[in-house]
């Protein structure tokens, strides 16, 4: 049992250690915005930011039917560790919220389909 128990573990850290190489964030706003445009998404807002860690912001929908759509908000920090501290504190803030996630300098808030296709 211990050996299947182990066998299993490697496998699943196998997995999840291919999905991290092979999923990554666009490297900046201008790449971020054509893989959006890319994924039929509609650009609502790209811009620059420099302030506060904060290095720019894209916020995208992409619609498939009238009350069908997915957004996306993405901000891209200067590092890894400011990504993680606006990540941290906006779960202090409002809880653990679902629609938060984190991908390396990136914080992006959107559904979870809209935050696949960004770091594919």
């Amino acid at each position: 049992m211990k050996k299947l128990l182990k066998l299993l573990v490697a496998s699943i850290l196998t997995v999840i250690t291919a999905v991290m190489l092979f999923a990554c964030a666009p490297a900046n706003l201008d790449k971020a915005e054509n893989k959006l445009k890319n994924d039929g998404y509609t650009i609502v807002s790209s811009e620059e930011v420099n302030k506060d860690g904060v290095v720019g912001m894209v916020i995208a929908y992409k619609q498939d039917g009238i009350f069908d759509y997915e957004y996306i908000v993405a901000v891209l920090y200067e590092n890894s560790t400011k990504a993680t501290d606006a990540v941290n504190e906006i779960e202090e803030e409002f809880g653990s919220y679902g629609n938060v996630y984190q991908s390396g300098k990136w914080l992006i808030v959107g559904d979870e389909d809209a935050y696949e296709d960004f770091v594919e």
